[in-house]
């Protein structure tokens, strides 16, 4: 289960094992990733479709106080 808070608000939950997608094989993701995962951060730049509507010029984007909270109660290593 992959849930997403912003400033206190849940903006996203995804559970991948229940995902229906084509070509979507969460045993192969699990076998690749291993059980405990990796976390990125990503932004994507304008691009010829949605061109400055999605990021006006000069647009910046930053991240502070991230947390990460182990659930499982299991040390990472």
């Amino acid at each position: 289960m992959i849930t997403t808070w912003v400033n206190g608000l849940k903006i996203a939950e995804l559970d991948t094992a229940a995902l229906d997608s084509p070509d979507y094989d969460p045993q192969a993701v699990l076998d690749a990733l291993g059980p405990r995962g990796h976390i990125a951060f990503e932004v994507h730049d304008n691009d010829s479709v949605f061109g400055e509507a999605r990021w006006g010029r000069g647009a910046q984007c930053r991240w502070r106080n991230i947390r990460i909270k182990d659930l499982t109660g299991e040390s990472g290593s």
